[in-house]
């Protein structure tokens, strides 16, 4: 562990979003080639894993995305700095919910690829904008409680999006092809932040990382309260289980906000 963090301390800013954007990258393929062949096995396990990760996705949102985002903005001088911040996470949070009740919900005039696109479309959006939030950071702090926010929940994301695009289809070559194009979306969203982090002036760049963290702040609030539904849900349900999730969604919340003093 030491040897690790030896290793990171070396890291400029922008090496480090590389990386990220690399390991990223991997754990999607992984994951996503791994999902097929292990998912009738450990549905419940799963399950409470998704759970934990979308506490961490709630902790990150709470604690280090929103006080960044009213830092930032009262860097810029912008009155208000506290309710800007939730109003923008607000806003943010209710486009995808939009999003989603207006393209996801059951409409039997869908057809099965057009299901699958949607699902697609709407996914990718979270994973542009926590991915371009990553990008434009300007700590490394908060470019890696972005990292461990999106490391934790992205297996867990691809496992959900594969398992559904391959019930849909059936086929594997499209399955695989889809879950290519998938897994680049946030490095994609990375690369575009360092791009824009270069190439504008400070100022900007700075209204920028503001606005896509508040946006990242919604997308995980989001993402941590809505998600689940994305997973296979197919074992008989107990309020034993339920609890053990409600519990485990509360680590994931703690273990951000025990994180947020450390750091």
């Amino acid at each position: 562990m030491s040897f690790l963090y030896s290793i990171l301390a070396r890291m400029t800013l922008t090496e480090f979003k590389w990386l990220a954007a690399l390991i990223i990258l991997s754990v999607s393929l992984l994951t996503g080639f791994a999902s097929i062949a292990f998912a009738t096995r450990h549905k419940k396990q799963l399950e409470i894993g998704d759970a934990i990760a979308n506490g961490i996705f709630i902790g990150a949102a709470l604690f280090h995305l929103f006080p960044s985002t009213v830092a930032d903005f009262q860097d810029l001088g912008i009155h208000f700095a506290y309710v800007q911040a939730i109003s923008f996470i607000v806003f943010s949070f209710i486009i995808l919910w939009l999003l989603e009740k207006l393209f996801l919900k059951k409409n039997q005039n869908l057809d099965r690829q057009t299901n699958v696109w949607l699902l697609t479309i709407t996914l990718s959006i979270h994973a542009l904008i926590a991915g371009t939030a990553l990008g434009l950071s300007d700590t490394l702090s908060i470019a890696s409680i972005l990292f461990i926010a999106i490391i934790v929940h992205k297996g867990f994301e691809t496992f959900a999006f594969v398992i559904n695009v391959y019930r849909q289809l059936g086929k594997k070559a499209q399955v695989g092809l889809m879950l290519t194009v998938f897994s680049l979306v946030t490095p994609v969203g990375i690369l575009f932040g360092i791009m824009s982090s270069t190439f504008i002036y400070a100022a900007v760049d700075k209204l920028l990382t503001a606005f896509f963290t508040a946006f990242a702040a919604g997308t995980f609030l989001y993402i941590g309260a809505l998600h689940s539904h994305y997973l296979p849900q197919t074992h008989v349900k107990d309020n034993h289980h339920q609890y053990v999730k409600v519990i485990a969604t509360m680590l994931g919340i703690a273990a951000m906000m025990v994180l947020s003093i450390w750091v």
